[in-house]
């Protein structure tokens, strides 16, 4: 998607009353939507529902990049009256985590694709607790969590039993019945639904 179809799209989803809109983890500065084009057009957008409702749609965008390049992406959205950037954690690590919390006051909302690598085993890498718990003390405000299947492959044992942590777990609107039950039961009330996915992302 262009710019001004993304932008059209952020539209759509601010009439339809939306809190939090972020990009997809593999659009992150692509020469169809650089990063330079799809902020501003994006945050007009976000910023003319502003004036109508009151309140600002928190939208995160994808800066993963570089150290450096991530620190002007963050820039460019601050400038532009953005309240939150995202950046995929196995790509970007714990140090340029670090640094980008160290040079922006943005929301940084985290994406961990590419962590199946490490969860396909119970022999293997580590699990979502301690992994989400670096990448916070290292400066993220909110993350995505298990996947529904991640979940049901370890028997329903996703958060359960680890120190709580003050934080606002993004996911996905369960599909199925018994998900909700499943996700909530693990997550208690610190939780929050995101049916994005489902409404743009979905075959059925």
């Amino acid at each position: 998607m262009r710019p001004a179809e993304i932008a059209a799209l952020v539209d759509r989803l601010c009439a339809a009353g939306v809190d939090f809109i972020k990009d997809d983890e593999v659009c992150a500065n692509p020469d169809i939507a650089p990063l330079s084009e799809r902020v501003p057009a994006v945050m007009a957008v976000i910023r003319k529902w502003q004036q109508r409702s009151g309140r600002q749609v928190m939208m995160a965008f994808n800066i993963t990049d570089e150290v450096d390049a991530m620190r002007r992406h963050a820039d460019l959205v601050a400038a532009e009256g953005g309240s939150c950037v995202m950046a995929s954690l196995n790509w970007c690590g714990l140090s340029g985590m670090e640094s980008l919390r160290a040079h922006t006051a943005l929301a940084i909302h985290a994406h961990r694709n590419g962590f199946g690598a490490m969860s396909r085993h119970p022999a293997l890498g580590m699990g979502f607790q301690p992994y989400h718990a670096l990448y916070r003390l290292a400066g993220i405000d909110h993350a995505c969590p298990w996947h529904r299947r991640q979940v049901r492959r370890h028997g329903g044992r996703s958060d359960r039993g680890h120190p709580r942590l003050p934080v606002a777990a993004v996911r996905r609107r369960p599909r199925r019945p018994g998900d909700a039950g499943l996700f909530l039961g693990s997550m208690g009330r610190d939780a929050a639904s995101d049916a994005g996915n489902l409404a743009q992302g979905s075959r059925n």
